[in-house]
C-alpha cells in the first residue's frame, strides 16, 4: 500500500510539472489578450504569466509616425494609417527572451481602429480585424516589432484614443519567475490637418531661413509643422531670387581736379572705388569706378617772324615779340 501511494504521488508531481511547463511554453508563442494594463484589460499586465525578480532595467518604448513618413504623430487623423514600433529592453539575463502586447482603445476600453502586422515584423494576429498586437514567438533576437494602426472614420469615433502596451524581458529558463515586466501608454486626440502657402523674395546675395533651413536658390519648398490641434500643418514656400546688378565706370581727371563720388565726396587720387545703390528689383546695384589722374603736359614753340609780318596763335594775331601761353586739352 505504501509503494502504491508513493508511485501515485510521483505521477501527480510529474503531471503538475508538465501542465505548468505547457503554460509557460504556450505563452512564449502568442500570449493571451488582455494583458496591457489598459482600461479594457482591467489593468492586468503580463504578470499573470510572469513573475518579476530576475532581469533589471526592463523597459518598453514606442514610436508612432504617420504612415510612409517620418512625421511623429502628435494627434490622429480620422481614417488615416500610422506606423508603430515597439521595443523591449532589459539587462541582467544571459539568455533573455522578449515579448510584448499592445492595444488601442477608446475611453470605455473598447478596441478602436484596426491593427495589422507588416512584412518587417515577427507579430501574431496579422488579420486586420484583431484588436491587439503581440509577439508570435518570444526569442532572443527580436526585441522590436513593427505594425500598423488604422484610425477609425470620424463617423465611427473621433474622441481621445488610448494606446497601452506591456513588455516582458524574460530570462528564458522555462519557468514563470525571474522575468522583468514593463508597461507604457500614451494618448492621441483627433486632429485636423492644415496647409498654408507663403511667398518670399530675396536677392542673390541673401539667404532665407525657412524654419531652420537656410535657402539661397529660388523654388518651391515644403515643411511640415504641428498645428494647434496636433496634426500636420504643411507649409509651402515659393521663394523668388532676384539678381543684383553691377556697373563699371571708367573716368579720368587731371592733377588738381576732383571727381564727385557718392558719399565719399570728392576723389583726387587714382584707384578703384565702389558704391552700392538699389536697383529696380530692390536689390543691390554695385557701381565700380576706375579713376585715373592724368598729369598736365607742356610744349614750347619758338617762332621767328620778319618785321611787318604776323603769326596767329590761339586765334590771336601776333606781330610783336614776346612769350605767349595757351592751354589745350
Amino acid at each position: 500500500m505504501k509503494i502504491k501511494l508513493l508511485v501515485l504521488t510521483l505521477f501527480a508531481i510529474v503531471i503538475g510539472i508538465l501542465v505548468n511547463n505547457e503554460r509557460i511554453v504556450s505563452n512564449s508563442s502568442t500570449p493571451p489578450p488582455g494583458n496591457t494594463g489598459s482600461i479594457g484589460s482591467g489593468g492586468n499586465t503580463c504578470n499573470s504569466c510572469h513573475n518579476t525578480g530576475g532581469g533589471s532595467g526592463g523597459s518598453i518604448t514606442y514610436t508612432i509616425f504617420k504612415a510612409g513618413t517620418t512625421n511623429v504623430a502628435h494627434g490622429y487623423e480620422s481614417d488615416s494609417s500610422y506606423d508603430i514600433a515597439v521595443t523591449v529592453n532589459g539587462s541582467g539575463n544571459s539568455t533573455p527572451k522578449f515579448g510584448f502586447e499592445f492595444t488601442v482603445e477608446d475611453n470605455t476600453g473598447t478596441p478602436i481602429g484596426l491593427i495589422s502586422g507588416n512584412t518587417l515584423t515577427n507579430i501574431s494576429n496579422t488579420n486586420i480585424n484583431v484588436n491587439y498586437a503581440s509577439h508570435s514567438t518570444a526569442n532572443a533576437i527580436t526585441n522590436t516589432w513593427y505594425f500598423k494602426w488604422q484610425a477609425p472614420p470620424a463617423a465611427m469615433y473621433s474622441g481621445q484614443i488610448y494606446f497601452d502596451m506591456a513588455g516582458v524581458y524574460a530570462n528564458g529558463d522555462l519557468t514563470n519567475g525571474g522575468d522583468s515586466i514593463s508597461t507604457n501608454s500614451f494618448t492621441l486626440n483627433n486632429c485636423t490637418p492644415s496647409a498654408a502657402s507663403i511667398s518670399a523674395t530675396i536677392c542673390s546675395n541673401q539667404s532665407y531661413n525657412f524654419n531652420g533651413t537656410i535657402l539661397t536658390n529660388g523654388g518651391i519648398y515644403k515643411d511640415t509643422l504641428i498645428n494647434n490641434t496636433g496634426c500636420d500643418s504643411v507649409i509651402t514656400l515659393t521663394l523668388n531670387v532676384h539678381n543684383i546688378s553691377s556697373t563699371i565706370i571708367n573716368a579720368s581727371i587731371c592733377t588738381g581736379q576732383s571727381y564727385a563720388w557718392g558719399t565719399s565726396g570728392a576723389l583726387i587720387s587714382s584707384g578703384t572705388y565702389y558704391d552700392t545703390l538699389i536697383n529696380y528689383n530692390n536689390c543691390d546695384s554695385l557701381i565700380i569706378l576706375n579713376l585715373s589722374v592724368e598729369q598736365p603736359s607742356a610744349h614750347t614753340i619758338n617762332q621767328t617772324i620778319c618785321c611787318g609780318n604776323t603769326i596767329v596763335f590761339n586765334n590771336q594775331t601776333i606781330s610783336l615779340p614776346g612769350i605767349y601761353l595757351d592751354t589745350l586739352i
